[in-house]
């Protein structure tokens, strides 16, 4: 009679431990990025706004003559190369997320930022705390092409001072259209963080989105802040393009 007891305290136990699928990255190299850099993303910025004022000008026609001394000409911040990639074909229409972090002066922490190909930028939750259950959601549209891995880099990577002083995430639930598909389990480092499933996800058919949810399990504490950061979480997979 006494093993009742047991197996009804180890029964739930091995239940869970069923349920949480692990996923475990490879890890890529240490992203790093040289202050001399920086006029080369202020050049992108400005390059992509429709209006500029005077000074905006005057700052774009400065910047010129800076970017073309270091010799280069993309942005140091970007994620992939202007090549062709699994994004000629697929990817999501709209991100959203549970909070996001107030915006403190130019600097904005909204969700778009998580998957908009650049290190510079960042999504950060907007709750008290780590922020632990706050989530983001990527919606895709029926037809789009499938996932086979995701990237992430985990924290705010710009500079080895804002990633010491932000947290980070330490474990990752991901939901496919609702329902608990896996657990990425993440590193404490700046490198770039990739994680292959075991099978292509997404559907190819159908009239109705797709949605991949992100929530936050657990956080890797930063020196200063509370506020959890990612900067970057994308994807590669199959399909026509």
């Amino acid at each position: 009679m006494r093993l009742i007891p047991i197996l009804m305290i180890l029964l739930p136990q091995f239940l869970q431990a069923q349920e949480r699928k692990i996923c475990k990255p490879e890890i890529h190299n240490i992203l790093t990025f040289e202050d001399r850099y920086e006029p080369i993303y202020e050049r992108v910025v400005l390059l992509s706004k429709k209006d500029l004022s005077a000074s905006e000008k005057k700052e774009l026609d400065s910047l010129f003559g800076v970017v073309e001394g270091l010799g280069y000409d993309g942005s140091v911040y970007e994620t992939m190369g202007a090549e062709c990639s699994w994004y000629c074909a697929g990817g999501p229409y709209r991100i959203t997320a549970s909070s996001s972090l107030k915006s403190a002066g130019k600097t904005d922490y909204i969700p778009a930022n998580i998957h908009d190909f650049s290190y510079k930028t960042v999504w950060a939750e907007g709750v008290k705390g780590y922020g632990i259950g706050e989530y983001i959601e990527y919606h895709f549209q029926p037809g789009n092409t499938q996932i086979t891995e995701i990237r992430i880099a985990n924290g705010h990577v710009k500079s080895d001072k804002a990633w010491f002083e932000n947290s980070r995430v330490k474990t990752i639930k991901m939901y496919f259209n609702g329902e608990y598909y896996l657990t990425l389990e993440l590193n404490d480092t700046k490198a770039l963080q990739s994680f292959k499933l075991d099978k292509p996800l997404g559907i190819t058919e159908g009239e109705k989105d797709w949605v991949l949810k992100f929530e936050i399990a657990d956080v890797y504490q930063g020196d200063k802040y509370d506020d959890v950061v990612i900067s970057e979480l994308f994807f590669d997979g199959i399909g026509d393009h």
